[in-house]
């Protein structure tokens, strides 16, 4: 009858679980006299090796895993583990694979981030330009009654928040 792990087997095996290296998980736990060893290495290799850590281990990333409900922790476990294939995988096939799949889903974001309008693409603590640029992009100008649509928005920028065709400008309260 196999017996259970100690306290020592069940930290290091909560360590690889949550994604840190073998001989990280290792150094942290089990603390040897010389960290650089060769021996510490292998002796991280060997435990993970262990039937009941390795079983340990899968369970716990098991645990660990977002649910269906989650797609952005779904979408970062994804990358996280193709990143990890396309570098430290031991076949070639799966690193090209892995890394064809990064390159293809940083260029579906990529598109997906341009084709967003300007003004949802906002820095965080730039809410009230945003508003204001909203706002403006709704406003028709009494003076020049140039309705202002949300392309136009982003020669704020570009004129010191300036509106060429009405003269408003970003952070006066003259809306």
């Amino acid at each position: 009858m196999p017996r259970n792990l100690n306290s020592r087997q069940m930290q290091f095996a909560a360590g690889v679980a949550s994604g840190k290296p073998l001989v990280t998980a290792y150094r942290e736990v089990y603390k040897p006299a010389n960290e650089k060893a060769p021996s510490v290495y292998q002796n991280a290799k060997r435990a993970a090796k262990h039937p009941q850590i390795a079983a340990q281990i899968k369970a716990l990333q098991t645990q660990l895993l977002p649910g269906p409900d989650d797609v952005g922790r779904i979408r970062g476990h994804a990358l996280s583990v193709a990143i990890r294939l396309s570098v430290s995988s031991e076949d070639d096939r799966v690193r090209l694979k892995a890394a064809t799949w990064l390159y293809q889903e940083a260029e579906k974001w990529t598109a997906l981030e341009a084709a967003r309008p300007r003004n949802q693409a906002a820095r965080p603590g730039d809410e009230r330009a945003t508003i204001i640029a909203e706002l403006h992009a709704l406003y028709i100008s009494p003076q020049t009654g140039v309705t202002h649509r949300t392309q136009e928005t982003d020669h704020f920028d570009r004129s010191g928040g300036h509106c060429p065709n009405c003269g408003f400008r970003v952070g006066s309260d003259d809306v």
